[in-house]
């Protein structure tokens, strides 16, 4: 679906009028990472799994974006789809989107999930972000999920530059 200047994957199930939760997938990963919540949820809420920009389906930008960017990409897919409030669910980055959407849009959340993440990061987290970076722009995709301990193949490889910006925005 359009979002801005990028198109967004997403994968929408459940009742049409069922509360919707969203959810928010790490670094180097896709929606496809939520497989299994979304099959456990999808009978009693609506459930809403995408992929972020420059990762997964979704369209890649090679341009600079920060958190403030990576939650309006969601309020944007929220905007697109017709839906007026939901709960987010953040892992990882994701978590950094959920807390960034949280403070940009408070009216639209109707509760907040956070796993495994951070509200800022230290000297030798930018340092992995630096580094992450670095093998981003030179090596790929594929590369940067291997320095971040994950294994390609089981998820589409994120686009590597766009993916670079994407993780500026989680340094700061």
């Amino acid at each position: 679906i359009p979002v801005g200047r990028f198109d967004v994957r997403y994968d929408l199930s459940g009742p049409d009028d069922a509360p919707v939760v969203v959810f928010v997938h790490g670094l180097a990963a896709s929606l496809e990472a939520w497989a299994g919540q979304a099959e456990r949820l999808a009978g009693r809420y609506r459930v809403l799994r995408y992929d972020l920009r420059s990762h997964g389906e979704t369209s890649a930008l090679d341009e600079p974006c920060s958190r403030h960017d990576l939650a309006a990409d969601l309020a944007g897919l929220l905007d697109a789809l017709g839906i007026e409030r939901a709960a987010v669910v953040g892992h990882s980055a994701g978590g950094v989107i959920a807390q960034q959407f949280a403070v940009d849009h408070p009216s639209r959340l109707l509760a907040l999930c956070l796993i495994g993440t951070a509200s800022e990061c230290n000297e030798k987290t930018d340092a992995w972000y630096a580094k992450c970076i670095g093998v981003a722009r030179s090596e790929g995709g594929e590369a940067v999920m291997k320095a971040m301990g994950m294994k390609p193949g089981r998820t589409p490889a994120p686009d590597g530059p766009g993916m670079a910006n994407v993780i500026g925005a989680m340094r700061t």
